[in-house]
Parts: C-alpha cells; structure tokens; sequence
C-alpha cells in the first residue's frame, strides 16, 4: 500500500458549508488548502426527494455563504420576515421581527440539497485540494506540524501534513486526541419532518412558527408556498405518527397548531431524525481546532446548529489573515476564548428550552405565558433578544 506525503497550510476535514467557507477563505488568503471528504459524491437531483431537511439560516449566515464565494440562487431561498412564538392551551406569545432590528428579513430557509449543490459547486471550482471519498484514519499532532492519514476503498492510503488541522465534522478520528472529548445528552427524542401543503386561503406570509406544547415543540418554517414541519416527539410518538395515515398525521397536528394554520397535504412522507447534544469540551488540542459540528451539535428547537457553525468560522478567519504560523496553538487557543461566550450561552438557551417548557402544569404554564407576553410588550428587550439569535453574542 503506497503513502505519498502531501504539504499544506491547512488541511479541513468535512466539505460542508462550514468546512467549505473556511476552505474558500483561506484559499482566498492565498493559503494551500486541503479538504478531505468522506461522502464518495454529493447527491444527485434524484435523491433529493428523498432528503426532507429543510435549513433555516440567519440573514448573518447568507452574508457568510455568500461573501465566501457559494452562490445562493434567490428562488432557492424563502425569506423569513417574522418568528412567532406561543404555548399551546395557555395564554402567552411573542412576535420576533427583523423590523425590530432595521432588517427586512431575520433569515431564509433553504433544501439542505440546493445548499449541498452550491457548496459543491463553489468548492470543484476553487484552487482547494479536495480528496472526495477519503475518510480520515489517524491524526499526528506534533510541536511543529500536524498529519492526517486518509484512506479511500479503492486508492489505499495517503498522508497528508499541514501547519493546520481544522476539523468540521465529527468522527471517530477525533477520539484519538486524548485531551479531547464530547459531551453527549440523548434527548430521547425524534424529529419528525415534513413538508406540508396550506389549504386553500391559507398563507404562511414568510412567518416561521415556534410552539411548545404538551406533546413536544414544533416549528413551521416557510419554504416556497408550503411550510416545513421539525416536530419533537418522543420515539415511540415519532414511531406511531409515522406509522398514520396522512390524514391521521394532519389531524394531530391541528389538534395543537392553533387556528392560524391549516394544511391541506403532507407533500413528502414524514421522516425522523433522533435526536442528541453533542458538545466539545474544548474547541482545540496543539494544532488541530473544531468548528460546526465537530464542535457542537444541538437539539433543532430553535435552529441554531449552522448558523452557530458559520459563527464559528467567521471567528476564526480573521485570526489566520497575515500570520506565518496558522496552526501556532496560542492563535488556536484565542480562537476558542472568543467562542466560548455564544457558543456555550446558545448551547445552554436551545437544551433550556427543551427543560423550561416540558412541564405543563398551571403554574409552569402561567410562568411562561407571562414571560412571552413580557418578551412581546419590551421593545428594548425584544430588540436586543432578536439581535443576538440573528448575529450572535459579541466575541
């Protein structure tokens, strides 16, 4: 088996959009990229209709896709004017807009499969190195450089060696750095999704809709004309929702939506996603530094996970412009100073949630209802509330 030795300046483990900003922005600074990618190739048209993800980013998050080169094609995107939030049999919402912070649009949602396609494109079109279809094996972190021995079904092996490791998707490979390690929670939970028809008279008016209720949280996301279903269930209520009848499914679903929405359709079969926390205890080790999912993964509850990601990077570039060491751990370890704030108080806000309106009892009730009509009559609060989910928390 033959191992040919290959030198960068940084080497990105993951060719998602996060992986894929840093790889175009350090390309950009005329650094040599690596980008090592264990999928063999991206899905095609066809197996899109069988992927349901929906992604809702930040307007923050489209600034950072767009400026690193990925192309978002304006009918791919669905604006996201207003987020409102509200309980179940209780009284109590809150009505977050971009107005409240100068912005026409808080964010957009987009098919994981029309983002997957455009970072892709931007990346086979980029002077990057991408090993598509190998998947790392072993890490070497050393004083003075970092190695990353990749492995491919066909090819053999490969060894890769850089000034820098980033690594932006999780993986066993990580377990090799003793001084690293994951936070895992499992919710035991399930998130159904589903695309869904209006009925007829029926317009989502680009709100997105967060509601807690008895049976778990779900948000509505607009998407074209139709909106998109994330709804928490435990697993056997995910099994038996999936085990219903299209009719069945709807009427559950009305049942706790409230009068402002009616669907007509399910357009895809539900699908469910189980659900976990997954949290590094430090964002680096010597050379080698996390982002995006290999960072942090979260409960979907109020769609942070990417847009927390590309936060993560948008840290990390300026800290690499100009230097000669990028992999220098003191820079590393700056990096990891100037996330902790958003990442952990985010972390800590979205697995909250979860806790804070599981409890359905009149006093809990009463207590939350209050605190949404108090988020809805503070303007200034408000204000500064919507600010923070949309740009993060200052470094």
């Amino acid at each position: 088996m033959q191992t040919i030795s290959h030198d960068f300046d940084a080497i990105i483990i993951g060719a998602g959009p996060v992986g894929t900003v840093l790889a175009l922005q350090l390309a950009k600074q005329g650094r040599r990229v690596a980008v090592v990618e264990a999928r063999a190739s991206r899905p095609n048209t066809d197996s899109a209709a069988q992927d349901p993800r929906i992604l809702a980013l930040s307007r923050l998050s489209v600034d950072l896709l767009q400026q690193a080169g990925i192309t978002l094609p304006p009918d791919q995107l669905t604006a996201i004017q207003q987020v409102h939030v509200s309980q179940a049999g209780a009284f109590g919402r809150t009505l977050l807009s971009g107005a409240d912070i100068g912005v026409s649009d808080l964010g957009y949602t987009i098919a994981y499969h029309d983002l997957d396609q455009a970072v892709g494109q931007a990346l086979n079109q980029a002077p990057i190195h991408l090993f598509q279809g190998w998947r790392g094996e072993k890490i070497g972190n050393l004083a003075t450089y970092t190695s990353l021995t990749i492995q491919h079904p066909e090819h053999g092996q490969q060894l890769l060696t850089s000034k820098l490791l980033i690594a932006a998707e999780g993986g066993s490979v990580l377990q090799q750095l003793p001084s690293l390690h994951h936070h895992v929670h499992d919710y035991e939970q399930s998130a159904l999704l589903c695309r869904l028809a209006l009925a007829e008279g029926y317009q989502h008016q680009h709100i997105a809709y967060e509601r807690f209720a008895e049976g778990g949280p779900f948000a509505l996301l607009p998407v074209g004309q139709d909106m998109m279903l994330v709804w928490t269930r435990r697993h056997a209520a995910a099994e038996a929702l999936l085990n219903s009848s299209p009719a069945e499914f709807l009427d559950a679903l009305h049942q706790i939506c409230g009068h402002k929405l009616c669907f007509a359709a399910c357009v895809s079969p539900p699908q469910a996603i189980p659900l976990r926390l997954k949290l590094a205890n430090k964002l680096h080790a010597g050379r080698v530094v996390l982002v995006g999912n290999a960072a942090q993964t979260l409960h979907p509850v109020a769609a942070q996970g990417l847009n927390l990601g590309l936060r993560d990077a948008d840290t990390l570039l300026p800290l690499l412009a100009n230097v000669r060491d990028i992999g220098a751990p003191a820079l590393l370890h700056r990096y990891q100073r100037q996330r902790q704030r958003d990442r952990l108080t985010i972390t800590a806000f979205t697995h909250s949630l979860i806790g804070l309106f599981d409890h359905h009892d009149p006093i809990s009730r009463l207590g939350r209802g209050i605190a949404l009509s108090a988020l809805d009559m503070l303007t200034p609060l408000r204000q500064r509330f919507t600010h923070k989910l949309v740009f993060g928390l200052e470094r």
